[in-house]
């Protein structure tokens, strides 16, 4: 099976490196962008425990 091109990570088994911009998924249901500090996660002013992360698609380049 292909791996995914974009794929969604446990947030207790993998981390991604710190200060990168990540999406973080919650018991939820709910989504908002995060980063992992090398600490904690954090996301909209304070620490956030998700249980899963994906990473950031790169930004399209502008089209004029």
């Amino acid at each position: 099976m292909a791996e995914p091109k974009n794929p969604i990570y446990d947030a207790l088994q993998t981390k991604p490196e710190p200060y990168r911009a990540v999406r973080l998924f919650f018991a939820d249901g709910s989504r908002q962008g995060g980063i992992w500090t090398g600490k904690v996660w954090w996301s909209e002013g304070g620490a956030v425990h998700p249980d899963q992360w994906q990473p950031l698609p790169p930004p399209e380049p502008d089209q004029e």
